[in-house]
């Protein structure tokens, strides 16, 4: 199957729309966050939702007392949480919103609402 001339065109119009290098941008993005550890702010995911695991063992085990278990160390673990998710998915979102651009250019008949009319 070949693309249809009329999609090449409107392609080639929406090219500066579609902006894959911002996806490829945000790629690395999502590789430094998740394999950097010299950066300002490194992605410390896998460390925090270790520490995370560990501090809620000891506190469904109720051995609070067996560790220095504050309320400001289990809340600064969530919050560190949250934002490295939220700088992933936010790289991963720019990533899938210039995909969906894409595939809404070259097969515009994938799209589910335009298949409905």
């Amino acid at each position: 199957m070949t693309i249809h001339k009329s999609i090449l065109n409107k392609l080639k119009e929406d090219y500066k729309g579609l902006d894959p290098l911002k996806a490829i941008d945000a790629f690395y993005q999502l590789k430094g966050l998740v394999l950097e550890e010299f950066r300002e702010h490194p992605c410390q995911l896998q460390e925090s939702l270790l520490e995370l695991h560990r501090l809620l063992l000891i506190l469904i085990q109720d051995q609070p007392e067996k560790e220095d278990l504050k309320e400001d160390h289990l809340r600064k673990i969530i919050n560190l949480i949250e934002e490295d998710v939220y700088r992933i998915t936010y790289n991963a979102d720019i990533i899938l919103a210039t995909i969906y651009k894409v595939k809404n250019s070259l097969f515009p008949q994938d799209d589910p609402i335009s298949s409905r009319e």
